[in-house]
């Protein structure tokens, strides 16, 4: 039997209260006559629900030597499709094998682990995807900033403990970016601290590698860390894009 890779750390994180609304702060909304008749483009959020469902296909269970966890679609092209996953899960070996929603295995080849974030990649050839090769689908990163994040948002992280695409959990966000020094990296790593909503679930041994992402589905970071039933750390998908 394979062994559950491992990989905790210890977050001090913050006691965050979070309310649902606030009463007392002035009157109610404005009416029309006070409408500037410019409406802001906000991005429409889904039930998690229907956002569980629709990114299965992005979620992977990936073996690398004699540990396991998480993955996602990161790209396919016409040549092949990359899998990201933690970069301490994918030292383990040159190859992976990985395991998408659909119950199909693939053979992987580890490519590049990143210098300063716990990420890396592999890739699958593309010829060993089905003939529609629907049972995969690439995330799609966040387009925002560390900054224009706000403090309390929720999120969820979706990934794998005993199958793929097998773990929904709820969490909140705690600090979008927070310097930690990790053995086996030179410099300090960035790190989007979370915590987890109650009785939700946990983030365990076997998530490791596997997606964070906001209410309209958008990928924020990779999961790297965590205490279980308390909080999280992931690498935001911004230093990934900066050093990939």
């Amino acid at each position: 039997m394979k062994r559950i890779i491992t990989y905790v750390m210890k977050l001090f994180l913050p006691v965050c209260v979070l309310t649902a609304g606030c009463t007392g702060c002035g009157g109610g909304a404005p009416g029309e006559e006070e409408r500037s008749g410019i409406e802001a483009l906000v991005p429409a959020e889904k039930d998690w629900s229907v956002l569980e469902e629709e990114l299965r296909p992005c979620v992977l269970q990936v073996f690398c030597g004699d540990y396991r966890g998480s993955g996602l679609v990161w790209e396919i092209t016409e040549e092949e499709v990359t899998v990201i996953s933690s970069g301490h899960l994918l030292r383990n070996g040159e190859t992976c094998e990985v395991l998408c929603h659909a119950g199909i295995y693939y053979e992987a080849r580890v490519e590049r682990i990143l210098d300063n974030c716990d990420v890396g990649f592999a890739v699958i050839p593309m010829e060993m995807l089905s003939e529609d090769g629907t049972e995969l689908a690439e995330v799609s990163p966040c387009g925002r900033s560390g900054e224009e994040l706000t403090q309390g948002e929720e999120l969820a992280v979706y990934g794998s403990m005993d199958r793929a695409a097998g773990n929904f959990v709820k969490g909140y966000l705690i600090e979008a970016e927070k310097e930690m020094q990790f053995d086996g990296y030179e410099s300090a790593q960035k790190l989007m601290l979370c915590g987890i909503v109650q009785d939700t679930g946990t983030v365990d041994a076997g998530m490791s590698g596997c997606g964070v992402f906001d209410r309209q589905g958008k990928l924020l970071g990779v999961l790297v860390g965590g205490d279980g039933e308390t909080g999280f750390a992931a690498v935001p998908v911004w230093e990934i894009l900066s050093e990939s």
